[in-house]
């Protein structure tokens, strides 16, 4: 439920209580309930107030731009970009590199990582601030298990098809971790932020 919340308010940002209410289709109770937890831990911030309409002001509502942040790592089969951004996805920093294609995964995302501590670094930037870290790649992926299925091009070392990327991702960086395809990212990226 949080998710969805968290989901409404990053796409929609700044927004109300009640046009929260209104979104989730939930009451007053359970949805005070969430945005506690949400404010507890700062990934949401009130950040002003909406314009009178001749009554009381009401508070308004965004995600934290200031203090989290994520980790986006693009792999293609000749170079692999990453982006620090903030939760709009607004890009912080980018880099691209030049992909080795000998390179294993565990080589390569520890690689990946002294590179986003480099980026991070430049921003000024710790590791706290960081809640997550997306990897898309280009071939056929399963997104529940974070496993490359097959290379569109043989472009990879062979250890990447079945290579547990999400849990290599998530053991390397200490950090909730997601893989997709290259393309599905690009539409979600299109629908939520134009």
């Amino acid at each position: 439920p949080c998710r969805s919340l968290l989901n409404i308010i990053q796409k929609n940002g700044p927004v109300t209580f009640s046009s929260l209410m209104d979104a989730l289709k939930i009451g007053r109770s359970k949805l005070q309930s969430m945005m506690s937890q949400l404010l507890k831990i700062r990934v949401i911030c009130e950040c002003g107030y909406s314009e009178s309409t001749g009554g009381r002001r009401s508070i308004l509502y965004d995600v934290n731009c200031s203090d989290f942040f994520l980790i986006g790592i693009s792999v293609g089969s000749a170079r692999y970009g990453v982006c620090i951004s903030n939760l709009k996805n607004q890009c912080l920093v980018a880099s691209e590199f030049q992909m080795n294609s000998q390179i294993r995964p565990r080589e390569f995302v520890a690689q990946v990582h002294q590179e986003v501590e480099k980026m991070a670094a430049q921003c000024g930037l710790d590791a706290g601030q960081f809640l997550g870290v997306g990897l898309n790649i280009s071939g056929a992926v399963d997104c529940e298990q974070g496993v490359l299925v097959r290379q569109e091009a043989l472009a990879f070392h062979p250890d990447w098809i079945g290579a547990p990327l999400q849990q290599i991702l998530e053991q390397e960086f200490h950090l909730h971790a997601a893989v997709d395809v290259y393309v599905s990212m690009q539409t979600l990226e299109q629908y939520y932020y134009g």
